[in-house]
């Protein structure tokens, strides 16, 4: 009887490893889908389903604020499964959580669903039994995993990147096909607007750039199974020069004077005075905001300006204040790239009458930047014998190199700005003042003093290297 016993034993022992191995992935992961009638509450009480369908048109407009997510207390992640006919606003008693964590461990962690008003989450604790784990949740995880992260991708929030990676590896463990991401063009319009904006667009310049630069092109994905091309093959911008020299002809127009320490390739922004830029910044801030709602498909202030004038040490305004125009004549703004919201480098340039007194100021607030904490440490050295310093922190909260070419002061968070502003006034690289196309609109656009408040500018072959 002990051997019949013990070999009993040996068989449940060994059925229970084969049922936990089966709930097991090859990595170790155990996968588990729980509805939420069968979850165990520890904390809050789960919403009353009727009142929600009550308010079910006043979360409209809340509905991506509202929409459920799950928050484990480890290692793992876990989503809120929801049918086709679920929303945020409308959670039925078959919604499941399904989530994926290390085999052999319960889990724990917050449920965060709309609550019976539809104005807001309620917050509940729970917990699952590792017992629960199952193989047959995969799929299920799977399949909530990436419709989450295409509707993440879809509302066009920051880290698409992430997003798409995430859905991608979703997809592909089921065994789907990988397909483009369905993105609104324009998510989070008001209807109505769209004329507004195609007319603003057209007498922008923006439809223009748009369409050179194939911006609303959707890519466009290989029917085949082949995923990788030589890059060497990919062929860029076709389209001939223009020929500027018959059309400034015999033009001979006022050139700014920082146009040539501003590389060729790179945009540039012109203020003829500080009291020009000054005027131009105000006017911005008091006119300008509403087009920035109506184009951004994210319109709060990203507070741009403030980080970077944090980050350069270079408070414009109180630059103003203390010196104005009786220390510099004239300033230009450049960098290499578009992207200023998400982080871009970027180089204020200063004609000065005294640049020792504006870099004396500039250097007083490196100190207060060194004093203030953070990790800020001072920098210093030389770029094709010219010399520089400057103060950088660790993840480039403060980061501003600092230098001076006669009477011209370089402020910028890039290095290799600061190399290639001193190539071009140097003559070693080709400057905005050398090309055609820069004479010719500014002969269009005449420098004026007391007239003239800014002057963009993206040459050519600015466009064609983005």
């Amino acid at each position: 009887m002990r051997q019949k016993s013990n070999a009993s034993v040996a068989v449940l022992v060994l059925l229970a490893a084969v049922a936990s191995w089966a709930a097991e992935d090859p990595t170790g992961d155990a996968y588990f889908r729980v509805s939420l009638r069968d979850l165990t509450i520890t904390a809050g009480t789960l919403p009353v389903s009727g009142a929600q369908e009550e308010f079910r048109w006043r979360a409209l407009p809340m509905r991506d604020a509202l929409a459920p997510s799950v928050v484990l207390a480890g290692d793992g992640e876990a989503y809120v499964e929801l049918s086709a006919l679920d929303s945020a606003w409308q959670l039925r008693t078959g919604t499941a959580i399904v989530a994926r964590a290390p085999a052999g461990r319960a889990l724990a962690g917050y449920l965060f669903l709309p609550n019976e008003h539809m104005d807001g989450l309620v917050k509940l604790a729970f917990e699952i039994s590792a017992s629960k784990a199952s193989e047959d949740a995969k799929r299920p995880f799977l399949a909530a995993k990436k419709s989450r992260y295409e509707q993440l991708l879809a509302r066009n929030l920051p880290g698409a990147a992430l997003f798409r990676r995430r859905a991608f590896e979703a997809r592909t463990a089921l065994g789907e096909r990988p397909q483009p991401p369905r993105q609104d063009a324009r998510p989070g319009r008001a209807w109505g607007r769209d004329e507004v904006l195609d007319t603003y667009d057209l007498l922008s310049g923006g439809r223009a750039l748009s369409e050179n630069l194939q911006l609303d092109r959707v890519i466009a994905v290989a029917a085949d199974d082949e995923a990788s091309i030589d890059t060497a093959t990919i062929g860029g911008i076709t389209v001939q020069d223009m020929d500027w020299a018959p059309l400034i002809a015999g033009a001979t127009p006022r050139l700014d004077e920082l146009a040539r320490c501003i590389p060729a390739d790179q945009h540039a922004l012109f203020f003829s005075s500080f009291t020009a830029m000054t005027e131009l910044l105000d006017e911005a801030d008091a006119n300008g905001t509403p087009i920035v709602e109506l184009l951004e498909t994210r319109s709060e202030d990203a507070g741009t300006t403030q980080r970077y004038q944090r980050q350069l040490c270079l408070e414009l305004s109180e630059l103003a204040r203390t010196f104005g125009p009786h220390v510099v004549r004239s300033i230009a703004m450049t960098g290499s790239d578009p992207y200023l919201r998400t982080g871009a480098d970027v180089a204020v340039l200063f004609e000065a009458s005294s640049p020792v007194a504006l870099m004396t100021f500039i250097g007083a607030k490196y100190q207060t930047a060194l004093q203030a904490g953070g990790g800020a440490e001072r920098v210093a050295g030389t770029l094709d014998g010219a010399a520089y310093s400057g103060v950088v922190a660790p993840g480039r909260r403060v980061c501003s190199y600092l230098a001076s070419f006669g009477d011209v002061v370089v402020v910028t968070n890039s290095v290799v700005q600061l190399r290639r502003i001193g190539a071009a006034i140097a003559g070693k690289e080709r400057a905005l003042r050398a090309l055609p196309e820069y004479v010719f609109f500014r002969a269009r656009y005449p420098l004026i003093d007391g007239e003239s408040a800014a002057f963009l500018i993206l040459s050519d072959a600015t466009i064609r290297r983005w």
